[in-house]
Parts: C-alpha cells; sequence; structure tokens
C-alpha cells in the first residue's frame, strides 16, 4: 500500500517526486516550488546539514511556518537530525541541555547546497522530532517520535481521509501551529504524499481572505476555527444570503475540513453540510505522531471519531474503560525519563491515551471523556467535564468554556468559566462602559 522503500523523510520526498514531479508542492504569493525541486533542493541541503555536523545532532527551529520551514524540517530530518518543537515561550534549555543549534529556517536555508551523493540516509528508528506537549498528566513532556513513526502515521491519515477523496494537485493551506503535530503530520506531510499543493500564507488570519482566491479542496483545523468560520456563515444566512452562494464567496472550492485537537460539537457537521461541506472529525493524541483515527468522506458517523477496526500501522483497544493504542504510530517514549510509559501486554507495547471511549458494534471509537480530567465528587459520582462544556459550547453566546470542581464552603460544587462570544463581549464592554461613565470612572 505504501510503495515506499522506507519509513523516512527521504524516502517520502523521494515518493513525491518520483509520482508528482511537475506539480507545485509548495506555492506563496510569490513563489513555487514543484515536487521535483522540493526533493532536489531538500537532498542537496541535507547533504550540507550532514557536513556540517548536524546528524544525530538536536536542532531548535522556530515554529514559523514558511516556505523554506517546510524545507528546512524536512532536509533536518532528512539529514538525520532531531527538531525540537515547542510553544515559543517554553523554557525548553530548562529541560535539554544537548541542544546543538537554535535557528530560524531562513538561516538554515541560506546553507550552500551540496551533493546529494554524499548524504547517507537516516534510519526508521532515528528521532525525527521531539515535540514538548502538556501529555496526559498537564506537565510539560518531550515526545520522542521517529521517522518511522511519522511516516506511519502520514500513511495513516492518507489512508482514513484521503483515499478516493484527495487527488494530487488538489490544494491546502496549512495554518495550524508547528509545535501541535497534528500541524505537521495531517496538514503538511500527508498532502506532501498525496502530491498536493501545499499554499503557505504570510499569516494564519489571511486565510478567510485567501480561501476563494487559493480555492483549497480540503482545510485541517482546530474546533474553534470551526465554530468561528461556521459563526460567521449563520450571521451571514440570517442577514438573507444564500448557502450556495456564501459558499463560494466564503469557502471557495473547500469539500472537506478535517477537525481535531479537541471535541466536535456533532451540531456543526450539520452546519457545514448546508453549505455542501463534510466536516470530518478526527481523533489523536501527541505520543501517537498524533492522528489516531478520523472520519473518512465517505463513512462519517455522527459524534464518532472514525472506524478503528481498518487502521494500517497501529490497533486500538478499550482497556479498563480508555482509549490504548499500540502499533508503528506509536512514540519511542520520553525524552530524558527511564521510566517506561507502556503497558506490556502479550509482549506489545501499548500505550494509554487517558481518553475514556468505547467502540460501537461496527468498529466506530467514541470519546466520551478523559480519565485524568474526571471530577469526582463526595457522593461517588464521577463527573465528565467535557459533556457540560459541550452542553455549554452548543450555545451562539458562548466561544469557551471551562468546567472545573469548586467548593462553597465545605460544598463540592460542579463550576463553569465562561468566555463570551466576540459579539457578546462587545455588548459586555459597551454596558460597561455606560455604567463607567456614570460613575465617572475609566475602564483599564
Amino acid at each position: 500500500m505504501t510503495e515506499l522503500k522506507h519509513k523516512t523523510m527521504q524516502a517520502l520526498l523521494e515518493y513525491a517526486s518520483r509520482n508528482h514531479g511537475s506539480i507545485p508542492a509548495l506555492m506563496t504569493d510569490r513563489e513555487c516550488v514543484s515536487y521535483t525541486q522540493l526533493y532536489q533542493r531538500v537532498m542537496g541541503l541535507a547533504a550540507a546539514f550532514q557536513k556540517q555536523g548536524m546528524q544525530h545532532q538536536k536542532i531548535d527551529l522556530v515554529p514559523k511556518l514558511s516556505l523554506n520551514w517546510v524545507i528546512v524540517y524536512c532536509a533536518l530530518l532528512t539529514a538525520g537530525a532531531t527538531v525540537i518543537l515547542h510553544e515559543p515561550e517554553f523554557p525548553v534549555r530548562s529541560h535539554m541541555q544537548d541542544i546543538f543549534l537554535f535557528a530560524h529556517a531562513d538561516d538554515l536555508a541560506s546553507f550552500a547546497n551540496e551533493d546529494p551523493a554524499l548524504l547517507h540516509p537516516a534510519a526508521e528508528d532515528a528521532i525525527a522530532t521531539i515535540i514538548y506537549t502538556s501529555g496526559t498528566t498537564g506537565r510539560q513532556k518531550g515526545v520522542m517520535l521517529s521517522q518511522k513513526n511519522l511516516i506511519s502515521d502520514v500513511l495513516l491519515a492518507q489512508y482514513k481521509i484521503g483515499t478516493g477523496a484527495l487527488s494530487p494537485g488538489d490544494r491546502t493551506i496549512p495554518i495550524l501551529p508547528l509545535f501541535h503535530m497534528f500541524g505537521i503530520t495531517a496538514s503538511i506531510l500527508a498532502p506532501i504524499y498525496v502530491g498536493m499543493t501545499l499554499y503557505l500564507l504570510d499569516d494564519a488570519k489571511y486565510l478567510i481572505k485567501m480561501l476563494p482566491v487559493v480555492r483549497p479542496r480540503i482545510l485541517f483545523v482546530v474546533p474553534m476555527i470551526a465554530k468561528t468560520m461556521a459563526g460567521r456563515c449563520a450571521l451571514l444566512l440570517k442577514k438573507g444570503g444564500c448557502a450556495k452562494e456564501l459558499k463560494e464567496t466564503l469557502f471557495g472550492g473547500v469539500e472537506m475540513i478535517v477537525c481535531g485537537g479537541a471535541k466536535l460539537q456533532p451540531d456543526l457537521i450539520d452546519t457545514y453540510a448546508a453549505f455542501g461541506i463534510q466536516l470530518l472529525n478526527g481523533y489523536g493524541i501527541t505520543e501517537c505522531s498524533p492522528v489516531v483515527t478520523t472520519s473518512s468522506y465517505n463513512d462519517g458517523v455522527k459524534g464518532s471519531v472514525g472506524k478503528v477496526h481498518d487502521l494500517p500501522n497501529c490497533e486500538v483497544r478499550i482497556i479498563d474503560n480508555t482509549v490504548h493504542v499500540h502499533g508503528d504510530i506509536v512514540m519511542e517514549g520520553y525524552y530524558g525519563r527511564e521510566a517506561s510509559p507502556f503497558k506490556l501486554i502479550d509482549g506489545q507495547r501499548w500505550f494509554d491515551t487517558k481518553d475514556m471511549g468505547y467502540i460501537d458494534k461496527d468498529g466506530s471509537l467514541y470519546i466520551t471523556g478523559r480519565q485524568s480530567n474526571l471530577i469526582i465528587l463526595d457522593d461517588g459520582n464521577n463527573v465528565s467535564p467535557e459533556e457540560i462544556e459541550i452542553l455549554f459550547a452548543s450555545l451562539p453566546s458562548v466561544q469557551d468554556v471551562v468546567i472545573y470542581e469548586d467548593r462553597q464552603g465545605s460544598i463540592p460544587v460542579i463550576a463553569a468559566s465562561l468566555y463570551p462570544s466576540a459579539e457578546l463581549g462587545r455588548l459586555f464592554i459597551l454596558q460597561r462602559l455606560v455604567v463607567h461613565r456614570k460613575r465617572r470612572c475609566f475602564i483599564e
């Protein structure tokens, strides 16, 4: 199925060049790089990185998406280096003392290319990326993902999302942060395997403006973005717009949107369906590279995150009421921690995601909550915050909500912090402004 010689970045790019050579791989409003050119540039740059001694070294690469960033990331992995990814504010140097280089992609892209024939291929088990995530306990941990992990997950994502739905030359616009693996595996590497064109924006804030211009066929987003876009559509419909006309004006050629990273409101699926757009619900976790499963374009069940009986490169089971994953997509471990994060079952390594769920008779996976987030009341009742959050999030006036345990005196209670939508927030500020003016005070 893979048609790849090895599960490495080099093999992935070689496959893409061989099968999609003249198709634009990376595009901006100033530059266009075909798949043949992408492969050549990455190979020459990777050889230069090896000459500079970066093989097996850790490179802290600034997570600012650009055409050069994609090329440099691919070249570093091809050279056998390990790219460190984290939020810009995270003090990674207090966690890792052996970082070889801190660099911006533009600086590394300026290296003089070397002869690719001098390149020593990286191994499948070479650590490609260490990405810092809060994981399952809230503490930052460095998730070590090998080349095999990443490419295995690329193949899984393509199988679940792209088979029969996406074609070489289709466009997408990557907008997700680069310190989340969903933004790399799903919205960059999987489209490269398919032969899609990645149109790179200078800033994600231009997404809405550029959709009718670029006309991507698929987008990869988090629920917050999906909800924001749906809210704008609903507002325009109330003003008398036609769904078919608005679809062209707002979304251009978008036919599918894959949503991951947090729980998706089921009613959003119907909202997008009215515009002729299929909203696919996905599930993953950083420790699994991160895509575990997703609804398919022709096989989606509302409320489910996709079927798990047919997954390539991994297996999913419910063990002790939580989702467990085994296979090539599962990380190598946490950086600097000797204790194994895996369970050994019948001699196999299984990773406990701490996500509660169940698999129905048709093989569809449903996520019902998070074990570590359960609120246990004094009467023994367990409350899943996610279920209450979904009820609040369905209200158009609520942008976000956090459910947590609090106390009123000695009595435990379930509390909610509500964040109003932008429109409601503006009204609230205006009301405060009027009240404070009457009191002759200023708002800070």
